[in-house]
């Protein structure tokens, strides 16, 4: 579904072989992010903003190499920040403890 959003959101106007090529792009960047992703052990690492062990450095260095700015330690902080926020604005904690609990 999320493939479809994305390529008929961006890719609108294009000839049918071009919106493929990018749902398959999509489609394989999305499982090795889901790969990379999923070798972190943690979220967050207390004390340690920049570890290559946490989801949420792996993401904001992901940000800062779209944004051309390989590794800008500004740029990974406000990703970081702002995802923390998110997650809070959105009691995540409540919702992995309900789903946990359910199984």
């Amino acid at each position: 579904m999320s493939s479809w959003v994305f390529v008929e959101s961006y890719f609108k106007d294009s000839p049918a072989d071009a919106k493929e090529d990018a749902r398959v792009a999509f489609l394989r960047g999305a499982r090795e992010r889901d790969i990379e992703y999923g070798e972190c052990r943690d979220l967050l690492i207390e004390g340690k903003a920049f570890s290559d062990d946490a989801v949420l450095f792996r993401l904001g260095k992901r940000v800062a190499e779209i944004a051309g700015h390989s590794y800008n330690p500004a740029t990974i902080m406000m990703v970081q920040s702002n995802m923390v926020r998110m997650l809070v604005d959105s009691r995540f904690n409540q919702i992995v403890e309900k789903a946990v609990c359910s199984v």
